[in-house]
């Protein structure tokens, strides 16, 4: 048995962010392909290719890191070591995710709304898949029907059509392929997007983010990802959103509780209280913007990396 692999018959999804690479090189910042434990993994999932928004074809995000580019004098060729990993871990599902907070909401919303550009982009992710030897796709629209992102209210059926164009070409083509997306874990975003019990039909997983719940946009302290709400902290009258919230959401619509994989960050979000704030609890007022952590020099945010390192410098 290779190290770390597991004999358990759970569902474990790692995402791996390739734009991690190219922080300031150090044993503490950069992460390479090598960094990587797959036997930790059931399924180890590439974050992220892109949507071509005039094509509306399927992509790399970074030919220079995702590919070999022999032409251009090399390349990084993550594709193919990334879906490496399954010589040695042959228990291992790799899939390519397409999407992110990054790309946004409205060219997949524009995507989804024709059929034309549906199939084309169905079938690009099947050749993107077939080329470089991904065992399927991960969908992460964020999200349908968020029209402060440039989505539409059509989007929730929309989704849902493209999802069974996925499911259906994919099944033509190449039996077991594998087609799971990520959702929003607040009930109000599931509501507008995702017809949940309909969109199960067509998916192997549904990745449920329950994370970034609560961030510096709150204009107030509070928790990346709750499992429960605090009972003391919040002030009187507020109800915290929870991941068991969302969960018993999520399976209240009709989801089969075997395709549903709760998410947990392996991140933190930070804060930096208002000059009049009182305390330092949770509900607590809080700028507009987090204070950066020293290797991922993002505002209000902390990698794992730079979490643990708190407190031993």
């Amino acid at each position: 048995m290779c190290p770390g692999v597991h004999t358990h018959d759970k569902v474990v999804v790692c995402y791996v962010a390739s734009w991690a690479f190219y922080r300031k090189p150090s044993e503490e910042a950069s992460y390479d392909i090598g960094n990587i434990e797959p036997g930790l993994c059931t399924h180890l999932i590439y974050s992220f290719a892109k949507l071509n928004p005039e094509s509306f074809r399927m992509e790399p995000f970074d030919s220079w890191l995702d590919l070999k580019n022999e032409k251009q004098g090399g390349g990084h060729d993550w594709y193919r070591r990334f879906v490496g990993f399954k010589k040695s871990y042959p228990h291992l599902k790799v899939l390519l995710a397409v999407g992110g907070w990054e790309e946004g909401a409205k060219k997949y919303s524009d995507m989804a709304a024709s059929p034309e550009h549906r199939r084309s982009f169905a079938q690009s992710a099947l050749e993107m898949i077939h080329e470089y030897g991904f065992d399927g796709l991960d969908l992460d629209w964020e999200y349908p029907g968020h029209e402060g992102r440039g989505g539409r209210p059509e989007d929730k059926d929309n989704f849902t059509e493209l999802l069974k164009e996925l499911r259906r070409l994919f099944d033509n083509k190449t039996a077991g392929l594998l087609l799971t997306s990520a959702f929003g874990a607040a009930p109000r975003t599931a509501k507008s997007g995702y017809d949940l019990k309909e969109v199960s039909k067509y998916l192997d997983h549904l990745h449920l983010m329950c994370y970034d719940y609560h961030g510096t946009w709150d204009g107030k302290t509070g928790h990346n990802a709750p499992l429960r709400g605090s009972l003391s902290l919040l002030p009187e009258g507020q109800k915290e959103e929870t991941a068991e919230d969302s969960v018993d959401y999520y399976l209240g619509e009709g989801v089969p509780p075997e395709k549903l994989v709760l998410g947990v960050p392996f991140y933190g979000r930070t804060f930096l209280l208002k000059y009049d704030s009182v305390g330092d609890g949770l509900g607590e007022g809080a700028e507009s913007v987090g204070f950066q952590g020293p290797f991922s020099k993002a505002d209000g945010f902390l990698g794992y990396n730079e979490v643990s390192n708190i407190g031993h410098d």
